[in-house]
């Protein structure tokens, strides 16, 4: 006979829409960097172009435009795989959610900071979706002290 495993619903639950918010934001960071803007003024378009023309003198023919797109590139992959692992964790191994409390203090870390990164730079889009994947990062943190549910729901 198995015995029903607790499950906190309300956590694992909350970590997924928090990763999901994450990964929501390094998919548009990584579009909105990949696709053609069209520029508003062309103050924008002389800031690219000196960027071009300044040299890295660590690169081979690179420039801080390679530089500037590469880092906002490896951002966006760097999001999306926090926010698949932080998934993956919520789907598939929410008893590491319950037991683990770094492991839950983590992602709200990571949402904090993000959050306080995107409002220092008044990046609107971004200021939402991290503020979702933050507000539930907590969530899941204060569930955790919530006594846990079974698998079918009944308190234990």
């Amino acid at each position: 006979m198995m015995t029903e495993q607790p499950v906190n619903r309300v956590l694992s639950r909350a970590t997924a829409v928090g990763a999901w918010f994450v990964i929501l934001t390094g998919a548009g960071h990584l579009l909105g960097s990949i696709l053609p803007i069209e520029l508003a003024d062309g103050g924008e378009a002389a800031v690219q172009e000196a960027m071009r023309s300044t040299p890295m003198a660590l690169g081979l023919d690179s420039n801080f435009k390679l530089l500037f797109d590469a880092m906002s590139q490896l951002m966006s992959v760097m999001f999306i795989a926090f926010g698949v692992i932080t998934l993956a964790v919520a789907r598939n191994a929410p008893e590491l959610l319950a037991k683990s409390a770094a492991l839950r203090w983590f992602n709200v870390a990571v949402g904090l900071t993000s959050l306080a990164m995107v409002v220092y730079a008044r990046l609107l889009p971004p200021m939402i979706t991290m503020s979702i994947a933050a507000a539930a990062f907590a969530v899941a943190c204060w569930s955790s002290r919530k006594r846990p549910l079974t698998r079918t729901g009944s308190p234990t």
